[in-house]
């Protein structure tokens, strides 16, 4: 399960610079998620 996690932040994390303010407001959206993720196995 962390490794498939770790498989999804990595993609999540791999979107190109471009696109303009949608993209950009999609990549930090992705980065929060991905920053919970990491948070998650703490909680549990």
């Amino acid at each position: 399960m962390e490794t498939k996690n770790e498989i999804t932040i990595v993609r999540l994390n791999f979107i190109p610079p471009s696109g303009g303010f949608a993209r950009g407001h999609l990549q930090r959206k992705l980065h929060q998620t991905s920053q919970e993720l990491l948070v998650l196995p703490e909680k549990l």
